[in-house]
C-alpha cells in the first residue's frame, strides 16, 4: 500500500519518526511535488531514504502546496520510471501536469513485475488522449467527474498543475490531520508515537528542523510543444 501525504502546513501536524516509518513500509522509491514562486518543482529519489526526504521537505516554504508519494510496488517495475509524481507535458506552453496515485485502477493493470504501472497505464492511455488540445480543462468539475468514474472511489489521487491549481480524489479514505491529508488509514500505524522508557520533558527531534534547506529544489521544465502536437 503507498501512501501520499498533502499539506500546505510543510506537514507540521505528523510526528518526528513518521516518514522514517513511513519510508521502511514503502520501500520502492519516493517523489515530492510542490508549487511555490510560479513554479511546479518536483524531485523523486529510487530510495525511500527518510532522511533525504526531510532534507528536502525543509526546503519547502511554509504555505505552498506540496504532496510526498511514498511507493510500495505492486504493479509494473518497482523502482525507475513509476516513482511518483507522473509528468504529463500538455499541448498548451507553460502548463504541465503533475498526477500521484494510491490505489488500484483494475481497468489499467499493468502486465508483470516489469514495465509501467497502473497509473503510469492511466496517464498515458486515457488522461492524456482526453485532454488533448484542451488540457486546462483537466482541473474542471465535468472533467473530474470523468476522472472519477474511470479510476472508481477506492482510488486516492492527487493532481498539481504549474500554474498551482490541484485537485484531490477520494479525499474520504484517507485522514486529516489539521492542514495535512494522508491518503490510506494504514498511516495510523505510522502516526503511533515510539516507545519511550521514560517519559520525560518533550523536546522536537523533527530531522528537518536541523537541516539546511536543500539548495535548488528543481523546478519543472516547460517545455514548449512541438508544431505536431499543437496542430493535435
Amino acid at each position: 500500500m503507498c501512501l501520499i501525504a498533502l499539506s500546505d502546513s510543510n506537514f507540521l501536524e505528523l510526528p518526528a519518526d513518521f516518514w522514517q516509518r513511513a519510508c521502511e513500509a514503502n520501500p520502492h522509491g519516493v517523489g515530492v511535488m510542490a508549487h511555490w514562486g510560479g513554479r511546479l518543482r518536483v524531485s523523486r529519489m529510487l530510495e525511500a531514504d527518510p532522511w533525504r526526504l526531510a532534507r528536502l521537505l525543509a526546503g519547502i516554504p511554509h504555505g505552498a502546496t506540496a504532496a510526498v508519494h511514498l511507493r510500495y510496488g505492486t504493479d509494473g517495475e518497482a523502482g525507475g520510471s513509476n516513482v511518483h509524481p507522473h509528468l504529463l507535458p500538455t499541448t498548451r506552453p507553460g502548463l504541465v501536469l503533475a498526477l500521484m496515485h494510491n490505489g488500484c485502477i483494475r481497468s489499467m493493470r499493468a502486465r508483470g513485475a516489469a514495465g509501467p504501472s497502473d497509473t503510469a497505464l492511466f496517464l498515458q492511455q486515457w488522461l492524456a488522449p482526453r485532454l488533448g488540445s484542451r488540457p486546462e480543462q483537466w482541473a474542471g468539475v465535468a472533467f473530474q467527474k470523468e476522472v472519477a468514474r474511470e479510476v472508481g472511489e477506492h482510488n486516492r489521487l492527487v493532481f498539481l498543475d504549474s500554474r498551482g491549481v490541484w485537485r484531490l480524489h477520494g479525499a474520504a479514505q484517507g485522514l486529516r490531520l489539521g492542514r495535512t491529508w494522508l491518503s490510506t488509514p494504514r498511516a495510523r500505524e505510522w502516526l503511533a508515537p515510539s516507545i519511550q522508557l521514560w517519559r520525560g520533558p518533550r523536546v522536537s527531534s523533527r530531522p528537518r528542523a536541523a537541516l539546511a534547506p536543500t539548495p535548488g529544489f528543481p523546478s519543472v521544465q516547460e517545455p514548449r510543444p512541438s508544431a505536431a502536437a499543437a496542430a493535435g
